[in-house]
């Protein structure tokens, strides 16, 4: 459970870090960045390979007036 929320536990140990204690909403808005994060990464992601997914169909259908 740690590794799969890794980077939530580095900046929840970050904020303790910098402010010695967190409360509630501290805690929350921390979780919540780390989610959008991973959100947005998930995100880039998929719209990457939907680039290639496009870049393969175009060359795709060159190829096939080329035939």
């Amino acid at each position: 459970m740690i590794r799969a929320n890794r980077d939530i536990v580095e900046g929840l140990t970050d904020g303790l870090v910098e402010k010695g204690t967190l409360v509630g909403e501290e805690v929350d808005a921390i979780i919540a960045a780390c989610v959008a994060r991973r959100a947005l990464t998930a995100e880039q992601e998929r719209r990457k390979r939907w680039q290639g997914i496009m870049a393969n169909a175009s060359n795709f259908e060159v190829e096939q007036h080329r035939a």
